[in-house]
């Protein structure tokens, strides 16, 4: 990746210099102050439908804003425009490669932005896109090609299709695949799905998924099962809108959790009636299906217990609440 974005955008910064990119950055993306806010609050929709929705850019050449897509890509060809800031994260798209750029410079002063943006809001500084240091640009150069640790395993790196907004969903699923207890759970076959509706279960399309990740293939890996399954079991993630990372995560792993129990019931079960001609009875066995006394895969990698502490500030008596 150049440090200095593309051919084209070096050009722009000879005619224009940073100037343009650092009011526009500090205005419309980070809003360093009230009076920012102001403006892109009067100013900032769309020149030809008059939308204020997410993914606005601003022509760096010009006073333009347009939507993504057709919009602001019609101005860009018509007028030979070729920069244009994206203004949800302040990342810069070059049209003459159809593609995001990053220049270091720009980007050392879009951070001075959302410092300032930050102070003036009295808020922590929000997202940051990740910068490899020189050692890890290095490994990166070192290693470009290494995905086998075995001959017949692989280190799991995948793409994943975005579905419509369902980045929240591809964020969590590589988070649990590269899970190593979770990971050697699945790799080893250990779920033993009994029911005559396995397509219906949510484990038996995670433990596909592992297979998936570390066959080795190059190719991105579409999670519309996954993403279907999900919907059937928890109604309120159903449809295509934005969610939310941490509630799809939670919602899964319930759902895992419900599944992981019925699988291994089903499982006792035929194992007792099969043994029951030698006198087992098959109400002996006794399976908690409650979060903490559960054995089942997610609770003994995910259950844990919260603990607050109140502690009195005349006696140093403290008072545990769990």
């Amino acid at each position: 990746m150049s440090e200095t974005g593309c051919r084209h955008y070096q050009s722009y910064v000879k005619e224009h210099s940073y100037d343009t990119f650092r009011v526009i950055d500090a205005y419309f993306a980070a809003c360093v102050n009230r009076d920012a806010r102001e403006k892109k609050a009067i100013h900032c929709n769309c020149f030809e439908c008059g939308s204020y929705g997410i993914q606005l850019y601003a022509c760096l050449h010009c006073i333009y804003f347009g939507c993504r897509g057709a919009h602001i890509t019609s101005h860009l060809r018509s007028k030979k425009h070729n920069v244009a800031l994206e203004l949800s994260h302040g990342t810069l798209y070059c049209y003459a490669c159809r593609d995001f750029i990053y220049d270091a410079r720009s980007r050392e002063y879009a951070l001075i932005n959302r410092k300032l943006e930050a102070k003036d809001l009295q808020k922590s500084i929000g997202w940051q896109p990740w910068i490899p240091t020189a050692k890890e640009t290095n490994l990166l150069l070192a290693n470009a090609r290494r995905r086998m640790v075995r001959p017949n395993q692989t280190i799991g790196l995948r793409g994943l299709l975005n579905l419509g907004a369902t980045c929240f969903m591809n964020c969590i699923v590589q988070a649990l695949v590269h899970t190593p207890l979770l990971s050697d759970y699945f790799m080893s076959d250990r779920h033993d799905c009994g029911s005559k509706s396995a397509h219906k279960c949510l484990v038996c399309e995670v433990s596909r998924l592992f297979q998936e990740f570390y066959s080795g293939s190059r190719s991105p890996l579409s999670l519309h099962r996954l993403l279907h399954l999900i919907w059937n079991h928890a109604k309120h993630l159903a449809g295509y809108e934005q969610q939310d990372a941490h509630e799809f995560f939670i919602a899964t792993l319930d759902v895992l959790h419900r599944h992981c129990v019925k699988a291994k019931s089903e499982h006792e079960s035929k194992s007792n009636s099969s043994g029951s001609g030698s006198g087992t009875n098959s109400s002996s066995s006794s399976s908690s299906h409650c979060y903490g006394q559960c054995n089942c895969i997610i609770d003994q990698i995910f259950t844990g217990m919260l603990q607050s502490d109140v502690v009195c500030q005349a006696c140093n008596g403290v008072v545990h609440h769990l």
